[in-house]
């Protein structure tokens, strides 16, 4: 345990005594043994706490460090390093899209046609280097954790980014050629493009959408068309994918109700993308579903919604629940991924309490299922109460 002035103190430390707002404060404003987050130590600099003690941070980016030596708490499963899974796509390169996305949003906000141009050309070259990150083996599954973690950036953006992610992966998946791929994954991160043009009021509501909302929502597939369309190049068959990204192939969708035959692949593909990552994202007025819950639903929908192989390559491309990661189990215990060679929708996890590791596809746990994966803050303060 050390002291630490403030100005010195880094996310991750982790808090080594108590902290009292004043001298005579019964109840700490912050337990020892709270891992320090950026926005902790901002609050710590306005209440005016000028240095604490810590102890030494969880470990270095990408694994689970050993704190036995920090905590007492009976989560013994904390004391085994483990190498995290790496992210889909370089940090560079996923602060660079989500950037042009930010642009293209503001672009369109302020009805800069010819901003909106420079930012879709821009795409190509950041598409490019995103493509790149993603291994082309099907045996090789995608992190996108990562970019759903990035709460700091609106839904929308996140979003974008996860679809084109998730619709390169499938299309490597597929076998498609490398400029088809990259031209699949600009289709994708403007998928939505038309959301930007409804008002925030509406995609934002809690309740459920009145009848005249729900057919602005559904028209902007129409909109994010009409609106590249117009724009030199870019190419038929990215303004087509756009349009047809919430067709169904028994022709339920919208917004024209075309059958299988006629829905581009990119539509497919998109399609399978987007709904994924929208069921397990939280939003406004609903609380993400997990990975698990997301894929029977997608299975469950195949050849009257989705593309069947579409979907399969879903299944075998993305890595639904990360190494490292924590999870809830069906019996409220907390977990942590050891490995998920075997199956990406049950792995093999460690209970944080007991230090049980399980294998979820051995018959003897088929009754117990992942309910989420949780947050790191919210480990610890169970953790903190031990």
């Amino acid at each position: 345990m050390r002291k630490v002035e403030i100005d010195n103190v880094i996310p991750g430390l982790i808090l080594g005594q108590d902290i009292f707002e004043t001298w005579y404060s019964r109840e700490p404003m912050l337990k020892k043994g709270k891992v320090l987050s950026a926005k902790t130590i901002s609050l710590l600099k306005q209440r005016g706490i000028t240095c604490f003690f810590t102890k030494e941070p969880l470990g270095v980016e990408g694994e689970v460090g050993d704190i036995s030596h920090q905590i007492e708490n009976p989560f013994a499963v904390m004391n085994t390093s483990i190498t995290k899974s790496r992210p889909a796509i370089e940090p560079k390169n996923k602060n660079a899209a989500i950037k042009a996305i930010k642009d293209l949003h503001i672009s369109i906000a302020g009805v800069d046609e010819e901003s909106v141009h420079t930012v879709v050309n821009e795409f190509e070259f950041i598409i490019e280097r995103l493509s790149k990150d993603i291994p082309s083996s099907s045996a090789s599954s995608v992190n996108v954790s990562a970019i759903k973690n990035e709460t700091k950036y609106p839904y929308n953006y996140r979003h974008a980014l996860s679809v084109s992610v998730i619709s390169m992966a499938i299309g490597k998946f597929l076998n498609l050629w490398p400029n088809e791929i990259v031209e699949l994954g600009k289709c994708a991160v403007l998928h939505d493009i038309g959301i930007f043009m409804i008002p925030d009021e509406i995609l934002n509501k809690r309740g459920r959408l009145a009848i005249t909302e729900v057919e602005q929502v559904q028209n902007h597939p129409f909109l994010g068309y009409s609106y590249l369309k117009r724009m030199d190049g870019i190419s038929d068959i990215t303004c087509e994918g756009i349009l047809r990204h919430h067709e169904k192939l028994d022709g339920t969708g919208y917004p024209d109700g075309f059958p299988a035959k006629d829905i581009p692949l990119w539509s497919k593909i998109i399609a399978v993308a987007d709904c994924y990552d929208a069921m397990t994202s939280a939003r406004p007025y609903r609380e993400a579903f997990g990975p698990a819950d997301a894929c029977e639903y997608i299975m469950g929908y195949t050849h009257t919604h989705f593309d069947y192989d579409v979907a399969n390559a879903l299944m075998r491309r993305v890595e639904f629940y990360p190494v490292g990661c924590f999870v809830e189990l069906s019996d409220r215990n907390f977990a942590v991924v050891l490995n998920n060679d075997r199956s990406t929708l049950r792995p093999v996890v460690r209970t944080l309490r007991t230090n049980n590791i399980i294998d979820l596809c051995d018959i003897k746990y088929l009754t117990t299922t992942i309910n989420r994966v949780i947050p790191h803050d919210e480990v610890m303060a169970r953790v903190n109460k031990y």
